[in-house]
């Protein structure tokens, strides 16, 4: 009953809007998740305005997260994990060694498969997620902790446990309704089910090799201070490349369009550039920007006034009763979207062509793009203010040498039509197949080794 006193007593209710289609289920089902942000019962503010978005994201304490979206994330990635960035720049560099060692080695697993292809065109069908979910664990395991999960090189039957538990996590996604319960509703949370139980044993596995991993770390760095006859760790003590070592050393340390990119790839001298060299390659920043740009893994961003607040805008509008308005009222516990997607993909913002991919537009951007905040390249992907996400450097640097080892050696094509391949709605975006929507998340691509002339 007090939800719906709050609905009723909302100053969005004199915002114009679509009309709410079902008294449960809203707007949901009427605007399929790939193409639009869907909107559920209850008034909800779906922000496209720049200084809008830009106020919403700038005062993360009046705009938070929900509790059941903290929930839902919270049961897939575990609670209390803080990744801290400092000295940028040092720590890409740090990430590069391994983000090459791995991408060369899929470069040659890729290229023994191809070579015993049996198809008369000499080209393999690979499932180009599986592979790349198994080459980004890798990654990480070398730069964030120093750890090998030897994903690429494991039969699926023979996988290191660690990526077995994340596969575990990751993919058990299904919708059931004592979840839906469970996270409306955090009473029944404490309701044993297969699903939690199933996470449960995959996050015991990453604590246990977790815990031993920073113990393994902090007795070697002691045991080294102890032969020198010195009880005190400074910074220079702690040699490790890898994020591990630098957490470490502040918790003891006493003073804390193919051809064109393949062309382009193929002007570098050295098949593991530096990233300084990675970032000299123009066309390849504009692929990147452009594919994160079309192709956002997340739809959208939810946050929840947790007070009465006046929301500025650039752009004025009529409310219901036809007063022209320089800004929006919202109340404590009224709902605020931001569409990621809806932004990225806007004609209003990008222009007519923004559903092309067509990476030359960021040598000319549009005066409309610049208004909008953002921590890379005026893109909505990685979000902005307090709460952008951290990881977006370490996420471009592995993306850009993955694309410049592959694209270098290997010409790609859908082994599917295009029409068939969709984007399989949720929380963050993963490629299906449409015909055979119960396998799952898959990109099947056809490669072969490029031609080197």
């Amino acid at each position: 009953m007090r939800h719906r006193i709050r609905v009723y007593r909302s100053p969005l209710r004199s915002v114009p809007g679509p009309r709410n289609a079902h008294w449960v289920k809203g707007n949901f089902v009427d605007v399929p998740e790939e193409n639009s942000t869907r909107l559920q019962e209850n008034p909800k503010l779906l922000a496209l305005d720049p200084v809008a978005i830009s106020y919403i994201l700038q005062n993360d304490d009046t705009f938070q997260k929900q509790e059941f979206h903290k929930y839902i994330v919270g049961s897939l990635t575990g609670n209390g994990l803080i990744v801290a960035e400092g000295s940028e720049h040092r720590k890409q560099r740090k990430v590069m060694n391994p983000a090459f060692e791995k991408s060369l080695q899929l470069r040659e697993i890729w290229a023994d498969l191809a070579s015993k292809s049996s198809r008369k065109d000499g080209r393999l069908r690979l499932d180009a997620c599986s592979w790349l979910n198994k080459v980004t664990l890798d990654i990480i395991g070398l730069a964030g902790f120093n750890y090998a999960f030897n994903s690429l090189h494991s039969t699926d039957d023979a996988q290191n446990p660690i990526y077995v538990s994340f596969r575990s996590v990751m993919s058990n996604t299904s919708f059931k309704l004592i979840y839906a319960a469970q996270v409306l509703f955090p009473i029944f949370r404490s309701i044993p089910t297969p699903r939690s139980r199933a996470f449960e044993r995959a996050f015991e596995e990453i604590r246990l090799v977790g815990s031993r991993l920073i113990e393994e770390r902090k007795a070697a760095v002691l045991a080294e201070r102890s032969a020198s006859g010195s009880s005190v760790v400074e910074k220079q003590d702690v040699q490790g490349n890898d994020l591990l070592s630098l957490l470490v050393k502040s918790a003891i340390a006493a003073d804390i369009p193919e051809t064109n990119l393949r062309a382009e790839l193929r002007t570098c001298p050295t098949d593991s550039p530096t990233l300084e060299q990675l970032n000299t390659l123009s066309y390849l920043e504009l692929v990147i920007r452009e594919s994160l740009r079309l192709y956002d893994p997340v739809p959208f961003a939810q946050r929840v006034a947790t007070h009465d607040v006046v929301i500025p805008l650039q752009k004025p509008f009529t409310d219901k009763h036809g007063v022209l308005q320089n800004n929006v009222r919202i109340g404590k516990g009224d709902h605020v979207i931001i569409p990621i997607r809806l932004v990225d993909c806007s004609t209003e913002v990008w222009g007519e062509d923004a559903n092309e991919f067509r990476p030359e537009r960021w040598e000319n951007l549009p005066e409309t793009v610049h208004g909008f905040p953002s921590v890379y390249g005026h893109l909505s992907t990685f979000m902005a203010g307090p709460r952008a996400c951290i990881g977006y450097r370490f996420t471009v640097a592995e993306i850009k040498a993955l694309l410049f080892t592959l694209v270098r050696a290997f010409e790609f094509e859908l082994a599917l039509p295009a029409d068939d391949i969709v984007r399989k709605p949720g929380g963050i975006g993963h490629p299906m197949v449409a015909s055979n929507p119960a396998a799952g998340r898959q990109l099947p691509l056809l490669i072969k080794p490029a031609n080197m002339d």
